[in-house]
């Protein structure tokens, strides 16, 4: 990612990464090293141990807990860890203060915010019950497993990114 500034012929631009598969793989380490305004995705590794933000970086983050390409539970031999493992370290790195908490219960979805956190900052997760390694809301076949019609993961990333501007 680079910024450009200062330069007549280009707009001022807030870039928002989301990924799914591999690019959230990226994301995760992403996210630290450049401090985005928020990221968001289905991640997977919690990337380099040294990644310290600059500032408290907000996540949303969707899970299936039937995903078996990115086990919600983990592999420790693939270095992934389990996701609410992956999460409560997010938090910390955020600063939150509380958490998780529940705000979100309907059919085959919780949801669980980190809160307290520094910078306006904010941790999310959509816990997606049975879910597979799918997209939330896709009307046709996303990847293997199961696809919940409960949430819709393309509006709930635009929400997101609007409620966690560029500081």
């Amino acid at each position: 990612m680079q910024s450009y500034t200062g330069l007549d012929t280009l707009p001022a631009i807030t870039v928002y990464p989301q990924g799914t598969e591999t690019g959230d793989d990226q994301l995760g380490w992403q996210g630290a090293p450049y401090s985005n305004p928020a990221i968001a995705g289905a991640f997977y590794q919690l990337g380099d141990d040294q990644c310290q933000p600059q500032r408290a970086v907000p996540v949303l983050d969707l899970h299936g807990t039937a995903d078996t390409t990115i086990p919600y539970n983990g592999v420790a031999s693939r270095n992934l860890p389990p996701i609410p493992t992956w999460l409560g370290q997010w938090a910390q790195r955020d600063g939150c203060t509380a958490g998780p908490d529940t705000f979100f219960t309907k059919d085959d979805v919780t949801g669980q915010r980190w809160s307290g956190c520094a910078d306006g900052s904010v941790v999310e997760h959509y816990q997606v019950s049975g879910g597979g390694h799918t997209w939330p809301g896709a009307v046709r076949t996303s990847g293997p497993g199961k696809t919940t019609r409960t949430i819709n993961a393309t509006q709930l990333i635009w929400d997101f990114f609007a409620a966690h501007p560029s500081p």
